[in-house]
């Protein structure tokens, strides 16, 4: 990834993007589940964190601070995706993954124990 695409990605514009994204969906666009967006993203990211998928990936041209190119995803939907185009073996994927890091959290606790 060349240097103007890390600077397009962060910034105030990629910010208002994301808490747009944030504000107004709730669900996974991978794998259609619900978003727990208290999860937390940083430092270390929870697996079914929120995040913000370009539906066209950056390095494809796609514009990471246009709306109509951002969803809601988990992070581990999101990263299981990567640059691959939907599909419904993605979305598979995405369901299997979810269906698995949901088993090993207790949300009671926030805590991990995997």
């Amino acid at each position: 990834m060349g240097q103007a695409s890390i600077q397009r990605r962060a910034g105030r514009p990629r910010r208002r993007t994301r808490d747009q994204v944030y504000a107004e969906e709730t669900h996974c666009h991978l794998c259609g589940n619900w978003v727990d967006q208290t999860l937390p993203r940083w430092p270390k990211p929870h697996p079914l964190s929120a995040s913000v998928d370009e539906l066209v990936p950056v390095h494809d041209g796609g514009d990471p601070d246009d709306r109509t190119n951002c969803r809601l995803a988990h992070r581990c939907c999101n990263t299981s995706r990567w640059c691959k185009p939907i599909t419904e073996k993605v979305r598979a994927r995405c369901r299997q993954l979810y269906t698995s890091h949901a088993a090993h959290f207790d949300a009671t606790t926030t805590t991990y124990d995997w």
